[in-house]
């Protein structure tokens, strides 16, 4: 009974050539084991088909029984001393059973001790094909460009890695004799196109990866391959994966090269899901698709009214432009520039589902034909036309949180005309030192005593999770205020650069006016809206303790310990506001700062890190 082998399988009768090529063995015999379209028989007689540098057949006939197939790592293959030998990978995690060592590295230029000779250019190693070099049944009968990861023909399969199309397989588009070969050697590569697509595997652990040979992944981070049996890649290419080998490492084909590539490093969904992952878009634009949220902002009169007088006091520079409202939410920007501003185009960008309602109250409003609602993210969209205006009402805790200024930079740098106009026109962020008492009193005095126990080992975790993050909405009162605030932060909405998020750092000073106890620091901002040449000053929205509250009220950061301070003491130090490298909507504060009383520090410089929110 004669055994078709297939690439992996061992041989438990006599097998037919299914697997090996007639330069090796046309029949593997009880024993033997398929691997990578070749017949590997312990004590059999073999011809390998490298030659070195002379051109000789680098193996003797009875050379293949010092190669041990151990392991399911492809494995380079020497040819030193008149021996194939197997070479150490670097891959020694990966191996189950290590196969036979070889001290060179096969970069030796002569036949000595401890070097190897390198292959001749006809039976060089190709380090990754082409991709349709051998997925093809039957080679073209037409010299294939030479190229790099590319090679005419394959005879057999070695070790594909990754590198480059000279180091893996051999070619054969013209045999030793000059006969075009590539005809009778079309079932080999065959046999050699399951061999690669199988991959280092190549038994039966490839068959069960076979459902994962069309997997596609995408790199999340750029990788650059530390040898030859890896492959380099750079964030956002999408890559094939061949066979998954361990929790680690995966066998994969990427530009037509095959090889290694770090599980970490790749991901199942696109670049475009993965950052709309890290940017919470589902759950951001989410909360905005709610009219709980839409009516919150709607009920914020001086929120609201702010931005429709700016609208009415500039209506005459607003008639016959174009303009984007960004984030249009419900569309009120929209209608206010509709109705006072009488402009040609308006387009309402809105990227969650209440751009769908948004588009029933233009039309019930009467406002269909000059406002045109795009549901969809500002980065991906295009405008037949540049636009003058510029309205968007991105503000967030800390003045950036949430981050929507991005988008707002982004569709500045691609959609405003030369001479256009951004609004708000500027934003700036106030810091003012403060007493907290009733906080303090009400989240961490309260354990020292509970009923009478004493519940005070509590306290540093009740620090830690009710004041480990800004308290927002605080309703600030003017008489807790320690000192007059600060400016920590000043944007010019037309000149202010997306990287200039990443990292904001400001020193501050402030001189204590107030006798009391220094609990931590309020925040709040402003913006305005110029621009335009009017002679009246621009409207301002500002959302301190001496304005009408709105929704956004005052940020509190508490401080671990409370102070005293006395009026003519400082306090000095820094707020560093740094984006999350990850959860790119969100924040991470860090106060530094310490007590001087007349220029003398007294106590110890503190320090504070608070997650907003991540």
């Amino acid at each position: 009974m004669t055994q078709i082998m297939e690439e992996g399988q061992d041989c438990t009768v006599g097998c037919s050539s299914e697997c090996c090529s007639e330069e090796t063995l046309s029949t593997c015999k009880e024993g033997g084991h398929c691997k990578n379209g070749s017949c590997l028989q312990p004590n059999a007689a073999m011809t390998c088909l490298r030659k070195d540098a002379q051109g000789n057949n680098c193996c003797p006939d009875d050379s293949v029984s010092s190669i041990t197939i151990t392991s399911k790592l492809p494995t380079t293959t020497c040819c030193k001393d008149g021996h194939c030998e197997p070479t150490d990978t670097s891959y020694r995690n990966l191996m189950g059973t290590n196969t036979q060592s070889n001290k060179n590295n096969c970069s030796g230029t002569d036949g000595e001790e401890g070097n190897s000779v390198p292959y001749s250019d006809e039976a060089s190693a190709v380090c990754g094909l082409k991709r349709q070099d051998v997925m093809e049944s039957k080679p073209s009968t037409e010299s294939a460009p030479s190229t790099e990861c590319d090679a005419t023909e394959v005879k057999t399969l070695s070790q594909p890695s990754g590198k480059d199309a000279k180091d893996t397989v051999e070619t054969v588009a013209n045999g030793p004799e000059g006969i075009d070969h590539r005809e009778q050697h079309g079932e080999i590569l065959e046999t050699n196109r399951k061999a690669l697509q199988n991959g280092p595997g190549s038994g039966s652990e490839a068959k069960d990866d076979e459902a994962a040979l069309d997997e596609i992944v995408t790199a999340i981070d750029s990788f650059t391959a530390l040898d030859d049996n890896q492959l380099s890649f750079k964030r956002g290419d999408q890559i094939h994966v061949i066979s998954k080998n361990n929790e680690e490492w995966w066998w994969a084909e990427h530009n037509g090269c095959y090889g290694y590539i770090p599980v970490n490093h790749v991901s199942p969904k696109t670049l475009e899901e993965l950052e709309s992952e890290l940017w919470q878009d589902d759950e951001y634009f989410g909360s905005y698709s709610s009219l709980k949220l839409q009516l919150e902002m709607l009920n914020d009169k001086p929120r609201t009214l702010a931005y429709r007088t700016a609208i009415e006091k500039n209506a005459e520079f607003l008639k016959d432009k174009v303009i984007m409202d960004l984030g249009c939410g419900t569309g009120i920007l929209s209608l206010f520039c509709a109705r006072y501003g009488r402009p040609n185009k308006i387009y309402a960008v809105e990227a969650s589902r209440m751009a769908d309602k948004a588009k029933k109250l233009m039309l019930y409003n009467g406002y269909w034909d000059v406002v045109k609602v795009v549901h969809d993210r500002v980065e991906n969209i295009t405008l037949p036309e540049k636009v003058d205006l510029i309205i968007s009402e991105w503000m967030g805790t800390l003045l950036l949180f949430e981050l929507m200024v991005e988008s707002v930079l982004i569709a500045r740098d691609k959609f405003l005309a030369r001479g256009g106009v951004m609004w708000p026109s500027h934003a700036k962020l106030y810091l003012v030192p403060c007493r907290a008492q009733k906080q303090y009193d009400e989240k961490i005095a309260c354990w020292e005593d509970q009923y009478g126990f004493d519940f005070s080992p509590l306290i540093p975790s009740a620090k830690k999770e009710f004041f480990g993050r800004p308290v927002f909405n605080h309703e600030l009162d003017l008489q807790d205020c320690l000192a007059e605030w600060e400016t920590v932060l000043v944007m010019d909405m037309k000149r202010f650069r997306v990287e200039e998020l990443e990292e904001i750092t400001q020193e501050f000073e402030f001189q204590v006016t107030r006798e009391g106890t220094f609990h931590g620091f309020a925040s709040w901002f402003s913006v305005d809206f110029g621009g335009f040449p009017s002679s009246e000053p621009p409207v301002v929205l500002n959302t301190g303790p001496e304005h009408e509250m709105t929704h956004w009220k005052q940020d509190l950061f508490m401080m671990d310990q409370p102070t005293a301070v006395e009026e003519g003491d400082s306090i000095v130090g820094s707020i560093l506001i740094k984006r999350n490298p990850e959860w790119r909507r969100h924040l991470r504060v860090m106060f530094t700062w310490e007590v001087l009383k007349a220029g003398v520090r007294w106590g110890t410089q503190k320090q504070k890190q608070f997650l907003l929110w991540r």
